[in-house]
């Protein structure tokens, strides 16, 4: 959980410092993510892969019940450490959110 919880702060800094800055922190459900001053939501995951299994798309649908309780949302993006299962990608598409794989490189943490 420590190094977990120590990559995904690492991910949070490199992508406010070398991609976007972040206005707030927002809360999807258990999932924290950053908000954009242009409404943007951005998750930042560091798994290994994603597979979408009836847990993940169970947690995801709890989750997405907050979107209407914050203010300004014009997108989301969910970018991954590493990969995501085809379904994973399909259903996440689906819902118009923009998925990023392997994002160390991008995020300078290779």
């Amino acid at each position: 959980m420590a190094f977990h919880l120590r990559r995904w702060a690492q991910m949070i800094d490199a992508y406010t410092t070398k991609v976007h800055k972040a206005q707030r922190f927002v809360r999807l459900g258990q999932a924290p993510m950053l908000q954009r001053a242009d409404g943007v939501i951005v998750g930042l995951f560091p798994f290994d892969y994603l597979a979408w299994t009836d847990l993940i798309a169970n947690r995801h649908a709890t989750n997405m019940k907050d979107i209407p309780n914050i203010q300004g949302v014009t997108g989301g993006e969910i970018w991954f450490e590493g990969g995501v299962s085809p379904q994973a990608r399909k259903t996440l598409e689906a819902q118009n959110w923009v998925v990023k794989e392997h994002v160390g490189v991008t995020l300078g943490l290779n």
